[in-house]
């Protein structure tokens, strides 16, 4: 055999022969839980290009918590309402109107978000908590068959959220 072999083997040998490392935590998965309430009421101002592009750039997005969904092995997440308002100012719990709400495709008022990270939500505006009032045709909110919810309700990344509010308001109430 090799001397390097030799040496190798050797070197295996001792590693071998040695104690086990200690053992080491095993790192329980945390999972995600939403920190609002339902009922809450938040707005955030838009600010990217498509906005811009759409003149709805510095306006305020507003979104109510109307329930919550539990994702197995995935965590706790909202499911929210939006409108948009066309104003600079900084919008109150009055300006939320159900109204005015934005269906997202197939009519669907409700979008359960996701993506929300530490960073998006120090954009958000607590405005206060309201009661989650519904329209007529407010899909998958009070429904009590969470499966029949789930089949209603988009899920939104929230990276794509404000081009696809925008597109949504547009084709509901065109652009004024």
């Amino acid at each position: 055999m090799g001397r390097k072999r030799k040496v190798v083997l050797e070197k295996l040998k001792l590693k071998l022969q040695s104690p086990q490392p200690e053992a080491k935590p095993i790192r329980v998965k945390k999972l995600y839980k939403c920190p609002w309430n339902i009922g809450d009421v938040y707005a955030f101002q838009i600010l990217d290009e498509y906005a811009e592009e759409k003149g709805f750039h510095g306006t305020y997005v507003i979104f109510q918590v109307a329930a919550m969904w539990e994702i197995p092995d995935s965590g706790v997440y909202p499911i929210v309402r939006f409108m948009l308002t066309k104003s600079h100012e900084i919008p109150t719990l009055n300006d939320f109107s159900v109204c005015r709400l934005i269906p997202a495709f197939d009519n669907v008022y409700a979008t359960q978000l996701i993506g929300i990270n530490y960073v998006n939500t120090k954009k958000f505006i607590f405005l206060g908590n309201c009661e989650v009032k519904s329209k007529d045709d407010d899909y998958g909110i009070h429904l009590d068959n969470k499966m029949d919810m789930i089949k209603k309700v988009s899920m939104c990344n929230f990276k794509f959220m404000i081009p696809q509010l925008i597109k949504d308001y547009i084709r509901e109430y065109g652009n004024r």
